[in-house]
């Protein structure tokens, strides 16, 4: 968990045939000089209840050489060198008004991913592991769904987009 994380990807995957919204993750590229180069997706999902389930899965080669392609993809570079370590520290340290980002609870409609992202961003940002600005930038984005890499419209969700970290 010392890899410096190099680049941080926003990336949105259709959800449905149908469906004019995307469900958004978080890719950390990692550069270990003792081993190879990775990436580490960090996906927060609405399982019973719609409470949020963060999972980590590492993938040691390239993003785009995997048969689960995103539709949207945009890419950061990351600032100080934070670690692996220092990013899952901060996802489950409690921040500002006492919560961590771990916690989370979705919406009745369970759409707002991309606010869980954005605000995984900000507290990059507030870190000093992104420009100020990132997260601004991903949310506009954010507000249009993607199929084949081209925006298809704005989003189209049911209900609210934002849930509760508790």
């Amino acid at each position: 968990m010392s890899a410096i994380v190099t680049d941080i990807s926003a990336e949105a995957y259709s959800v449905a045939p149908d469906s004019c919204f995307n469900h958004w993750v978080v890719f950390l590229q990692f550069d270990d000089s003792a081993s190879a180069k990775g990436f580490i997706k960090v996906d927060m999902t609405p399982v019973l209840n719609n409470q949020g389930l963060i999972q980590f899965h590492h993938q040691p080669c390239d993003v785009t050489d995997t048969a689960d392609k995103p539709e949207f993809r945009t890419g950061h570079p990351t600032i100080n060198n934070p670690t692996v370590q220092q990013i899952y520290n901060l996802l489950t340290t409690a921040g500002q008004n006492n919560v961590t980002l771990d916690r989370y609870k979705f919406t009745e409609e369970g759409n707002d991913c991309a606010f869980w992202v954005v605000t995984f961003l900000e507290r990059l940002e507030a870190e000093g592991y992104l420009a100020q600005g990132t997260a601004s930038q991903v949310w506009g984005y954010m507000q249009y769904y993607y199929l084949d890499n081209a925006s298809q419209g704005q989003v189209q969700a049911q209900g609210e987009r934002q849930g509760t970290f508790y």
